[in-house]
């Protein structure tokens, strides 16, 4: 999805864990462990993307809802297509 290696993905998850940010979650009769934020992982977060967040989010009311669905719409177009690219090779 993210179009990251198996193994780049995996190194990090692995980092995320022993730093006691995230944890794997077993599901009854799946191979798949779902990852969730630890109660730390939570505060970490909070604390980096908090401030992150506000200022998006006070950039987009400037822009003004049409305009701001106008650009995520043109933004998925894009990533659509770049995504294409990537997976044909470029």
């Amino acid at each position: 999805m993210c179009l990251l290696p198996k193994q780049t993905i995996h190194t990090v998850v692995q980092e995320l864990e022993q730093a006691g940010y995230l944890e794997k979650v077993s599901v009854s009769g799946r191979k798949e462990k779902p990852l969730c934020l630890t109660e730390s992982g939570k505060r970490y977060t909070a604390d980096k993307l908090g401030g992150l967040y506000r200022a998006e989010e006070r950039a987009a009311a400037a822009m003004g809802a049409e305009q701001f669905a106008m650009m995520v719409e043109m933004t998925r177009k894009f990533t659509d297509s770049f995504e294409k690219e990537i997976r044909n090779g470029a």
